[in-house]
């Protein structure tokens, strides 16, 4: 029924595709770094300044899975933020790249201008030639709207041990409709029809589907001639998105001086597959202070009060510092802290840091960059269920702390070097991860790349050895990429033919646009070796308007 529900989907969209009006247009890759990750909510260190706008494809690769699909959702000049349904193995440091189409992104180096068309006319000499522009208000300007239309759908067939295929689809519509009721505000919304189903020799069979909304607000204000800021519905809460998603209100206010100040109340949905609401109320209050011309320093606090079906739960406080004193230096922090009372069980009463994180990126005009990173994370003591279940001795003593260090280099013309190397280490044990990594272009074929990465993992009950080769190129209708990686997982604690095993991946994909507003993307992945033996196929359709 999955398969049949999302082909069914993707058929009927491809058949209303209107003909693509302009030759198909290859986007450029704009390569970024996640800078943060707070519970659904993705930053990374691109913005408008280099061609990102919200709706623009993102892929995202954790080491040790496979890469990640999103979306641009928020974009300041320097900074991007997206929402994903999941965000395990996503840390700071995190490569990822931004499909940007090439109009967007700017001419090459080797683009020469084209000739002017038409000439200039009534030209007085005594006036001086850059004028002062008028910008209509945002409540003066017409209604229109862009978002995007998408499909996913992912088979995969398992037949180590006893034959299981799951089905996997996805169909959502993420839309901004601006100046909806001519006041300059902004409607959004996100909502997802998202098939699951299960067929397995030794399982019994599943087969569900849900429709979920992820986001349905309205906001006012927030532009240049407004300072108030009013954003009511379901939303990823503005100015501090480590207060989570929300079902109600937020208000800010932006000061003389550029500061800005707050507050929100409303309920909190739970992290869920169903997004449920109605257990979990909160109430928030948050300063944020700016200076510089282009607000280089950005440093906030906020204090956030929760109740659990109407139980005193949650007092948090969180705090936030951005810095970038000049371009290619970036400096970044977050931190919640928790307070406790007598109520409390497993946590003694008063203060605790329970979510650190500190970053900082140096880049150079070359491309090359060198980022650093560091968090610290404890298990808060909560009424509301928002963490995997644990003991009560695993939420009084439980920390884990990771220091990371990345680096990339452009060594010559068309070669490129990177490492990076992550320590961790919490109450039971430690371990260390690291990789090291070289890239060619244009060497074997044109707009093309060869890397080789060699990577190594080391922890308590296992060790893992291996290597990555990936070849990508570009052609005037997309990407391409083929990639095999072999690991060979030494484990600890485990006899027979466990202890040691030698395992392969074999992933090819395809993406391309079509016309102005269409990408598809499709791939395939071969996993086989010591007990492993699957194969998967993926299709991506996406409209974007």
């Amino acid at each position: 029924m999955t398969k049949l529900i999302h082909l069914m989907i993707v058929a009927v969209a491809l058949a209303c595709a209107p003909h693509a009006t302009a030759q198909d247009q290859v986007p450029v890759r704009v390569d970024a770094r996640v800078t943060g990750v707070v519970g659904p909510a993705v930053e990374i260190d691109v913005g408008t300044e280099h061609g990102v706008e919200p709706g623009d494809r993102v892929l995202l690769f954790p080491p040790g899975r496979g890469r990640i699909e999103g979306a641009i959702g928020t974009v300041t000049e320097q900074r991007a933020k997206l929402v994903l349904s999941n965000t395990d193995g996503l840390t700071p440091g995190t490569p990822c790249e931004v499909h940007v189409p090439a109009a967007r992104a700017g001419p090459s180096e080797d683009d020469e201008h084209p000739p002017w068309e038409r000439p200039v006319e009534d030209f007085d000499p005594e006036q001086p030639l850059l004028t002062p522009g008028y910008v209509r208000a945002a409540a003066e300007r017409d209604m229109d709207f862009r978002g995007r239309l998408y499909a996913q759908y992912d088979w995969t067939r398992d037949d180590e041990g006893s034959s299981s295929e799951h089905e996997l689809g996805r169909t959502g519509l993420d839309m901004a409709v601006r100046n909806p009721f001519g006041r300059g505000g902004e409607l959004d919304f996100d909502v997802e029809l998202w098939t699951r189903s299960f067929e397995g020799d030794d399982a019994d069979d599943e087969d569900e589907s849900r429709l979920r909304l992820d986001r349905f607000s309205y906001v006012y204000g927030g532009v240049r001639e407004t300072p108030q800021r009013v954003q009511g519905g379901r939303f990823l809460q503005n100015e501090f998105p480590e207060l989570g998603v929300l079902d109600g209100a937020e208000y800010t206010r932006r000061l003389d001086n550029g500061d800005r100040v707050g507050f929100s109340a409303g309920f909190m949905p739970e992290l869920n597959e169903d997004f449920e609401s109605g257990d979990d109320f909160q109430t928030s209050v948050y300063y944020t202070h700016t200076a510089g011309e282009n607000q280089e320093l950005e440093a906030g606090a906020a204090f956030q009060k929760t109740w659990h079906e109407g139980e005193s739960d949650r007092d948090l406080l969180v705090g936030k510092l951005r810095f970038r004193p000049r371009r290619g230096l970036y400096f970044w922090s977050t931190a919640r802290v928790d307070h406790y009372g007598s109520e409390d069980e497993a946590k003694s009463s008063g203060f605790e840091l329970t979510d650190l994180n500190l970053g900082a990126t140096v880049t150079s005009t070359a491309g090359d960059g060198v980022s650093l990173t560091a968090s610290q994370i404890r298990f808060p003591e909560l009424l509301r269920d928002e963490f995997t279940p644990v003991t009560a001795q695993e939420l009084a003593d439980n920390e884990l702390n990771r220091v990371g260090v990345s680096g990339w280099k452009h060594v010559a013309k068309n070669v490129r070097l990177s490492a990076r190397i992550d320590r961790w280490d919490d109450d039971d044990s430690s371990g260390t991860s690291g990789e090291i990594a070289g890239s060619v272009r244009d060497l074997l074929w044109d707009r093309g790349e060869l890397s080789l990465a060699l990577f190594d993992s080391g922890g308590e009950f296992s060790d893992t050895q291996g290597a990555r080769i990936t070849a990508r190129g570009t052609t005037k209708k997309g990407f391409w990429s083929v990639q095999w990686e072999i690991a060979d997982f030494a484990q600890s604690r485990f006899d027979g033919d466990q202890e040691s095993l030698t395992q392969h991946r074999l992933r090819a994909s395809w993406d391309m646009n079509v016309g102005r507003d269409w990408s598809v993307s499709v791939f395939g992945e071969e996993r086989f070796g010591d007990e492993q033996d699957s194969r998967t196929l993926g299709l991506y359709l996406q409209r974007s308007f």
